[in-house]
């Protein structure tokens, strides 16, 4: 999944807190917003936030991809 992100134009920014799994958390800057990826390798997992956390969207490895690219299209209609 790491790779995915970064190939979705996703930065490293940091790790999350341990009582939450300990996931990678990456960043993206899409038209002056910053979105947040957090990504749960061990449990397959992962979620798209906007602004003030809003999440955007989930999902898993196979959908990751998929779904974040069909999002960035819409941002850059």
């Amino acid at each position: 999944m790491i790779d995915q992100a970064i190939n979705l134009g996703f930065v490293y920014s940091r790790r999350g807190c341990p009582c939450n799994g300990t996931p990678r958390i990456y960043t993206a800057n899409i038209n002056s917003h910053v979105y947040t990826l957090t990504i749960w390798e061990k449990k397959n997992a992962w979620k798209l936030a906007g602004k003030g956390g809003c999440i955007i969207a989930s999902g898993n490895k196979d959908n990751l991809t998929t779904k974040i690219q069909e999002i960035w299209d819409l941002l850059k209609n």
